[in-house]
């Protein structure tokens, strides 16, 4: 089956995105964003194309509230900002991404970056994590200095973890992924 895409760059993108990244179980995601701006955006544009925001179990959520002060409240768009103001942006990212790919109710994640406040350019907190869970496709938007940017982009893309500079982009191709998954089952289904 092929994929339609809109232009040369929607190709480059999907390209990437299956090149490096398994095809979801279904359209289940988390979103991961240290921006509740970002994450309202993201949230908007995985309904858009498709995808649907993952109901997080009640152990995910409170795994998450355990590190977090006790006026914020986790949920799906993840906010990991009152996070980080306990356990460091590395830290909160960190502990975000696994605790929603740790959940059996998420198929995929979106990871949606800043490069402020980093102390230093590496990514080990995410690269670790998506390793951990190679069954969850990841994508992240990095937002920001792109000089920064840069240096976490081929950090990332060496790792096969496909960036992208806009959420709708990185959305765009993780509903892909889910929709060429849902011709599969099709196919097999009439087989």
């Amino acid at each position: 089956g092929a994929i339609r895409v809109s232009d040369f760059e929607e190709l480059l993108d999907f390209g990437k995105t299956f090149a490096y990244q398994r095809l979801p179980r279904s359209n289940r995601i988390a979103i991961i964003t240290l921006s509740g701006g970002a994450g309202v955006m993201a949230a908007d544009a995985c309904l858009e194309s498709g995808l649907v925001l993952a109901r997080l179990e009640p152990h995910t959520l409170a795994r998450v509230k355990e590190k977090m002060p006790s006026w914020a409240s986790p949920g799906n768009p993840l906010d990991i900002e009152p996070l980080s103001e306990i356990v460091t942006h590395e830290g909160a990212y960190r502990l975000g991404l696994d605790a929603v790919l740790s959940d059996p109710g998420v198929d995929l994640a979106l990871v949606v970056m800043s490069t402020l406040r980093m102390a230093r350019v590496h990514a080990d907190y995410l690269l670790d994590v998506a390793k951990a869970h190679p069954e969850k496709p990841v994508a992240v938007c990095i937002i920001g200095e792109a000089a920064i940017y840069s240096q976490l982009f081929q950090i990332m893309e060496q790792a096969s973890i496909p960036v992208f500079v806009s959420v709708r982009r990185a959305v765009a191709s993780l509903a892909a992924l889910y929709r060429y998954r849902r011709f599969l089952d099709n196919l097999a289904k009439r087989a």
